[in-house]
C-alpha cells in the first residue's frame, strides 16, 4: 500500500520557501537534491509515523510529532530542517500523515506552530 500523506497549507508554504532559498543560495542541482531528501523523510514517516528518530511533541499540540529531515540522509548534518506532523484521516477515510510545518532546526516550534494545529 502506498504511504499516505499531505502537506497542510503552511507546510506547503514552508517547502516552497525552503526550495526557493536553496536555489538562491546553492543552485538548482542542490535544491533538487534537498527536495528529494525532504520527500524521502516524508515517505519514511508516512510508512511508520512513530519510526525511530521521531519525537513526540505533545507539549506543542495533541498527537504532534517531529522528525529531522537529516534522519532520511545517509549522514548527519545533511539537512537542517525538521518535519512536524500528526496522523489524521485522509480524504478517503484512511489514516495518513499531515505535515503541519517544516521548520529550520534553529527555529522555536512553539512560536511557529499554531495551538490549533
Amino acid at each position: 500500500m502506498r504511504p499516505r500523506y499531505r502537506f497542510a497549507p503552511q507546510a506547503a508554504h514552508d517547502l516552497a520557501n525552503i526550495l526557493r532559498d536553496s536555489t538562491r543560495m546553492f543552485g538548482p542541482l542542490q535544491r533538487d537534491r534537498y527536495a528529494e531528501l525532504i520527500d524521502r523523510a516524508v515517505l519514511l514517516i508516512a510508512q511508520n509515523p512513530k519510526r525511530p528518530g521521531s519525537v513526540s511533541q505533545d507539549d506543542l499540540g495533541p498527537d504532534l510529532r517531529s522528525f529531522p529531515v537529516s534522519r532520511a540522509a545517509a549522514r548527519d548534518g545533511a539537512a537542517s530542517h525538521i518535519l512536524y506532523y500528526r496522523v489524521e484521516l485522509m480524504h478517503d477515510g484512511n489514516p495518513g500523515i499531515v505535515v503541519i510545518r517544516i521548520l529550520h532546526n534553529h527555529m522555536d516550534p512553539g512560536r511557529h506552530i499554531p495551538d490549533d494545529s
